[in-house]
């Protein structure tokens, strides 16, 4: 597939949005954020929430295993371990789904407590949010077809359209490993997906684990290219300030290392990712 004469950095909605609702599912999503965020609650240890005794948190909707819908009910890794720390904090937890790009400065503006999408706490978004300790490390992929001539050579990109979700750390890896690519930006994973399937695109770059289960959907993808992320973390993203939040989150996150909860996660979400020999908490990049 000859590529068009694109910029590095395109974006596209609309038509590709619109295939995925047929290829893919349902998702969710939040409308606008130009309502006042709601005053917190101060709760046990200090702890201030949107609404007393409830744990708000923002999410995806389409990133299996991390985070997903299903039948209405979220689900995912990140979902668990959220719900896993909320019981810590004796806080019921409550999920939106939104579109990555708007969950940081959603989060920042107090419209939920925290966010939950195995988003990396970079430099970069630290200067938006705080970050909970790290818990979640691991490889990107490219997810591709069996005759798009990519393979398992990182240079097998040079001239390829590669989509990646907008406002994801896969731009920065993109350009440093993938650099003869040109990079196209979509909402969702699922967008991507689909332009991927419809040939719009001859790859998309995502976490490594999301893409093993859109190729459980669709036996003709394969991922030939692992790019290690293990400097960029997942973590929580929670308004700035919120000190009694962070505090106790990474308190209870640490106790879910020890007592098993953690593993026990990550070996029922992800089944086909080594199991890991150094656990969590892990150190955030800094400037």
């Amino acid at each position: 597939m000859t590529p068009s004469p694109l910029s590095r950095r395109t974006v596209l909605r609309g038509g590709a949005a619109a295939v995925l609702a047929g290829l893919v599912g349902t998702t969710y999503a939040c409308g606008s954020d130009d309502t006042a965020a709601p005053a917190a609650e101060v709760g046990a240890g200090g702890i201030k929430t949107i609404k007393a005794g409830v744990l708000s948190v923002a999410t995806m909707s389409d990133a299996k295993p991390n985070c997903w819908i299903e039948n209405g009910e979220f689900k995912g890794f990140d979902l668990d371990l959220a719900r896993a720390v909320g019981a810590k904090l004796n806080l019921a937890v409550e999920f939106a789904a939104i579109d990555f790009p708007a969950m940081f400065p959603a989060v920042a503006q107090g419209r939920y407590d925290m966010g939950a999408a195995s988003s990396a706490g970079t430099v970069e978004r630290q200067k938006v949010v705080d970050f909970s300790a790290g818990y979640l490390g691991g490889y990107l992929g490219v997810l591709t077809t069996k005759t798009s001539g990519i393979t398992d050579q990182n240079a097998s990109t040079d001239g390829k359209r590669l989509g990646l979700l907008q406002g994801s750390i896969q731009e920065a890896y993109a350009k440093k490993f993938l650099p003869g690519a040109t990079l196209v930006m979509f909402p969702d994973n699922n967008a991507g997906v689909a332009s991927l399937l419809t040939g719009r695109v001859d790859g998309y770059f995502l976490d490594f684990v999301v893409g093993t289960d859109y190729i459980d959907q669709h036996p003709d993808l394969v991922q030939p290219i692992a790019v290690p992320a293990f400097d960029q973390p997942a973590a929580f993203p929670i308004k700035k300030g919120n000190t009694a939040l962070k505090d106790g989150v990474d308190k209870a996150l640490g106790e879910l290392v020890q007592d098993g909860t953690w593993m026990k996660l990550y070996l029922q979400y992800f089944t086909k990712a080594p199991k890991p020999t150094d656990l969590p908490p892990y150190a955030l990049p800094t400037a």
